[in-house]
């Protein structure tokens, strides 16, 4: 398969290009240099993404503005990178014929949906409710992407928990209820180049938790002892 992948030079865009690569011919595309990037060029370049997607069987869009980037770039920046640019990449992947589109998102945008001091359980399910500009963005692109699926066009959205590099015990405690490993995102997205159903699907992609759905109120009143 020949794959067409967007923020390769990241952190998310290396460790998928590790997963894939050696079973695929991926072309990885990127405004930063780096040894999984072949194309040199910005996603908001229309005729860069043009030329990338053509003789392509599968686009995996990782490349976008994210919560770092809140507050340092101006929001018309947002609008422009993570969902001007995702709707022209999806356009111009449809006109080239590609069968398979996956775009990486963010279980971040539930935002307010979880509560400072409770504790909800989240699924597919779950209502977004935005708080910042990259959640809105990310949930923008998200609603292209399904408007875009066919029967022609498989689109697939894996919203990917919370994956920074942090120290052990930070990352330890996010493992627990809304963190991922980098290699399990990769997976996730190799996974999703050949599932199979409706044209548009949603996906969660976190870490297994320990908890169960009824130790909500628990986990709210006291953590430590559930």
């Amino acid at each position: 398969m020949k794959i067409l992948l967007t923020g390769s030079s990241g952190r998310i865009g290396r460790a998928i290009f590790g997963a894939l690569a050696a079973a695929n011919e991926v072309v990885g595309l990127d405004r930063s240099p780096f040894a999984t990037t072949r194309v040199i060029a910005d996603v908001t370049d229309r005729r860069a993404l043009e030329r990338a997607v053509q003789g392509v069987d599968a686009v995996i869009h990782t490349a976008a503005l994210h919560a770092p980037h809140v507050g340092l770039v101006p929001d018309a920046v947002f609008q422009q990178i993570n969902v001007e640019a995702t709707a022209n990449l999806l356009q111009l992947a449809r006109e080239a014929g590609v069968q398979r589109f996956v775009l990486t998102s963010t279980t971040a945008l539930y935002g307010h949906a979880v509560v400072s001091g409770g504790c909800r359980w989240i699924d597919e399910d779950t209502e977004p409710l935005p708080r910042t500009i990259y959640h809105r963005t990310k949930l923008q692109a998200e609603a292209a992407a399904e408007a875009a699926a066919s029967a022609t066009f498989t689109v697939r959205v894996l919203r990917m928990a919370r994956c920074f590099p942090e120290p052990p015990d930070r990352m330890a405690m996010f493992r627990l209820h809304r963190g991922i490993d980098a290699r399990d995102v990769a997976s996730a997205h190799a996974a999703l180049l050949h599932d199979e159903g409706a044209a548009f699907q949603r996906y969660l992609a976190c870490a297994p938790t320990p908890f169960r759905r009824d130790d909500c109120l628990q986990l709210a009143a006291d953590p430590r002892q559930v």
